[in-house]
């Protein structure tokens, strides 16, 4: 798929207690595009929830194509036996400068000691809880990453002081 330059509107949706990171929601009409862009654009260690595998393929893909010395790891069910996957999940860390693209097994017990993760993503909306968990997969409390979520134009409504309180 291609890339495009299309405009997009960002709302914030902020935590007050410590250790509660921010959630930025990118409003656009092409959000896996979108998101796949900004992937690109930014060096480090990203953890992205695509809860589809057949868009993670095309985005691991377009990444490997475009920057081929860059490291993906896929969390689905079927790579769950994977040596990337396997070196990930018993270390608790993720290789520099890697993108890991995920479905909902990664909500589950996955954690990362990694104090240099720079970007969660998600891929359209999903449910506060799925949020709350995802945010606690990076362990490291004096640095939380930027959380992303990437959706179509959508009207929000927006209550004060809403924001999902843990993980569990």
């Amino acid at each position: 798929f291609e890339l495009c330059e299309e405009k997009f509107e960002t709302i914030y949706f902020t935590k007050t207690a410590n250790r509660n990171p921010q959630l930025e929601i990118v409003s656009t009409l092409t959000p896996l595009e979108t998101m796949a862009r900004e992937i690109l654009e930014a060096p480090g260690k990203q953890v992205c929830f695509i809860n589809d595998k057949a868009l993670i393929s095309k985005v691991s893909n377009m990444i490997n194509d475009k920057q081929p010395e860059r490291n993906v790891i896929v969390f689905t069910s079927e790579t769950k036996t994977e040596i990337e996957q396997q070196l990930a999940l018993k270390s608790n860390r993720i290789p520099e400068n890697t993108v890991v693209l995920g479905t909902q097994i990664i909500l589950e017990g996955i954690s990362f000691k990694d104090n240099d993760i720079t970007h969660l993503r998600f891929y359209q909306p999903i449910i506060a809880e799925y949020i709350a968990q995802f945010s606690f997969r990076p362990r490291d409390e004096d640095n939380p990453p930027l959380m992303v979520m990437y959706t179509k134009h959508k009207d929000y409504r927006l209550q004060e002081h809403a924001f999902p309180m843990k993980a569990y």
